[in-house]
């Protein structure tokens, strides 16, 4: 027990010991702790202190920093600039600069021109040939001219002593393609040239050369160019329509009158010119008047009409006349076997000319009634063609008969009843003689030898169809149609232009054309001349209120925006053109579209200029559902004779357009 008791004093004595030092020890560290405690807090506020005030420092610092370099940088602009300017002349005047933007290219300006680079390498490139062609036309057409114009007794010679266009060719600025159907083409040009053109017209007045000369042409103008018609035919353009826009924006040149004095140097010139230009040029180049260049002959086109012809097909006779030889179905000949028509349908087309032929209502009966009134235009060089065809558009026979005893003046008003025979197609389908071609080595001798050859062939080609026509006209001119010969019937009246007949005639003309006739009783009395012209005076009164009659060209081209009412499916647009109680219907497109295509061209007759022409669009036929219509007064189409424009759809909700060309011409 006394063991274990002082083994506890033991244990008890050293764990004091230890605490006493633990102790010790644990109290000086938190001594220290509490004394780093405080310097610390001491020390980070000091260095958070030091870091705000530093960063306010260094912030308005850089700022001062910064606004000395820009102030030191606009004094060193502000004296550069002061130093420039003693270089540097003044500004141009606002007056200046502006007329200098008008001399940018109209393609810089308009979106709807475009650059002509390739028509300026067409131009430079044909300008040489176009040079010496135009100069030998001018001095070819010129020169008689004049030389008729002045007195021989006086001038003993006149003309032109030098003629040259330069060797710079005008420069085109922009080009403008306007809306056209295939028929023509028209441009608008920004043209400008600075030429070195040179005219010297020399006159012999009594021995005494006076010379005039004309050089140095700058001309500035917009020219409308429309290339007028197109033809199958090569160069495939039969003509141009040059028309000026507007006068010359500038115009300058020289003109030097003996004694050597320049004319444009004399005062007031700069005043003279513009007002000679505006009083000559104006009325002969200024759309609407246009300056004509035929190309080809007759420019392409078929002789110009001298009037037209009304013809009423009444009917036909033995249509079933005709034979068969398994590959072809012609008509009957003499001494050919006949046989009847089986029922099929046949359709018969007429036409003068080859741009408007005018179909008969199919038929299938062996003598069919038609009873239809067609008109058409007509010269003394027409033919009246009559052809029989199958349902597919097959030929099986023809009758041609020739317009010049039938178109003569003399035949005015009066009816003639022709049985026209269809006959075998064969011997007017035969082809003309083909121009010759030379051999490589063909001497002049050889080429005018075969030259003659095919003139030859040409002649008799010619006479030969010429003999054919008077034959079938010779059998039409019988009073009763031909047996065993397929006939149809028909009633011609001639009606002339009126160019050239008296104030009675035309309006005779004119009233036969509209329906109007005058029948005077048995016992009517002659009245004497004053009556008659008072008669006159009142018919020429009456026609201008009613309006004058003429013939109205009308080409559908296109339309654009065409949509039915619920916009759901796209349209199938025929357009239905009318006038005067007559009527005409596009084909339908294809497929169904909003923009449709037609191009097709009607020729109404009989249409006075006090009426309006009604384009109406239509779904899928003329009784589909109404997609627009469009009214144009003929006193607007009549005001330059023709019209070309895109007409706004009436009707409709949509902004529809159609494009459409009027082309109109008096009867009488």
């Amino acid at each position: 027990r006394v063991s274990a008791m002082s083994a506890l004093g033991i244990v008890t004595g050293a764990f004091g010991a230890v605490w006493s030092v633990v102790a010790t020890v644990l109290w000086g560290l938190f001594g220290f702790l509490n004394d780093f405690k405080a310097a610390a807090s001491v020390a980070i506020f000091g260095w958070c202190v030091g870091l705000f005030v530093g960063t306010v420092i260094v912030r308005h610092w850089r700022r001062a920093v910064a606004r000395s370099e820009r102030e030191s940088a606009r004094k060193l602009a502000a004296e550069g600039v002061k130093s420039r300017r003693k270089d540097i002349p003044n500004p141009l005047p606002p007056d200046v600069i502006e007329t200098a933007l008008k001399h940018i290219p109209r393609w810089a300006r308009d979106p709807d021109w475009n650059r002509a680079a390739f028509l300026n390498r067409v131009l430079d490139a044909l300008w040489p040939h176009v040079d010496t062609s135009v100069c030998e036309v001018v001095r070819d057409s010129v020169e008689p001219i004049l030389r008729d114009l002045v007195p021989r007794n006086i001038v003993h010679w006149i003309g032109f002593e030098k003629l040259t266009l330069g060797p710079t060719p005008p420069t085109i600025g922009g080009v403008k393609v306007l809306g056209s159907s295939s028929d023509d083409v028209v441009l608008e040009l920004e043209l400008q040239w600075a030429s070195g053109a040179d005219f010297v017209l020399a006159a012999y007045v009594f021995g005494v050369r006076v010379p005039v000369r004309l050089s140095d042409v700058q001309l500035v103008a917009a020219v409308r160019v429309h290339f007028t018609p197109l033809v199958d035919e090569l160069p495939c353009l039969g003509g141009l329509e040059v028309s000026l826009l507007g006068m010359p924006d500038h115009l300058d040149l020289a003109a030097v009158v003996p004694p050597g004095v320049d004319l444009m140097a004399l005062p007031a010139m700069d005043v003279l010119l513009p007002w000679i230009l505006r009083k000559i040029l104006g009325p002969m180049f200024v759309y609407p008047s246009r300056m004509i260049i035929p190309i080809m002959d007759n420019s392409g086109l078929e002789p110009p009409a001298t009037g037209m012809i009304k013809v009423r097909v009444r009917g036909g006779y033995n249509m079933h006349k005709r034979r068969r030889d398994g590959k072809a179905t012609g008509l009957v000949l003499p001494g050919s076997t006949l046989i009847g028509f089986g029922g099929e349908r046949y359709q018969v087309r007429l036409y003068t000319r080859e741009q408007r032929k005018v179909m008969l209502k199919s038929k299938s009966r062996d003598e069919p009634t038609w009873d239809e009134l067609h008109y058409f235009l007509a010269n003394p060089e027409s033919t009246l063609s009559c052809v029989l065809l199958t349902m597919n558009m097959r030929e099986l026979g023809r009758c041609e008969i020739p317009m010049r005893l039938l178109c003569d003046p003399s035949r005015e008003g009066k009816t003639a009843n022709l049985h026209l025979p269809i006959e075998d197609p064969t011997p007017f389908q035969e082809p003309e003689p083909e121009p010759p071609v030379p051999p490589k080595r063909a001497t002049a001798a050889d080429i005018e030898r075969l030259n003659k050859e095919y003139a030859l062939a040409m002649k008799n080609h010619r006479e030969k169809l010429a003999r054919l026509r008077l034959e079938q006209l010779a059998k039409a001119k019988l009073p009763e149609p031909r047996p065993n010969t397929p006939t149809v019937a028909i009633d011609l009246e001639y009606v002339p232009m009126g160019a050239g007949k008296s104030r009675r005639t035309s309006l005779a003309g004119i009233n036969e054309l509209a329906g109007i006739t005058s029948v005077a009783s048995p016992g009517a009395k002659t009245r004497s001349g004053e009556e008659e012209d008072e008669e006159e005076e009142a018919a020429a009164d009456a026609g201008n209120r009613e309006g004058r009659i003429g013939i109205l060209r009308v080409t559908v081209n296109r339309a654009v925006n065409v949509r039915k009412a619920d916009n759901a499916k796209q349209p199938q647009p025929v357009c239905v053109a009318q006038i005067s109680g007559q009527k005409f219907v596009t084909a339908a497109p294809v497929d169904k579209t909003n923009k449709p295509l037609w191009d097709e061209t009607f020729l109404f007759f009989n249409v006075s200029d006090r009426d309006t022409v009604s384009l109406t669009l239509c779904d899928g036929g003329e009784r589909g559902e109404f997609l627009g219509e469009c009214k144009v007064d003929m006193r607007k189409i009549t005001r330059d004779m023709e019209l070309s424009d895109m007409f706004h759809l009436e009707g409709v909700k949509n902004n529809a357009q159609i494009f459409a060309q009027f082309k109109f011409s008096y009867l009488g």
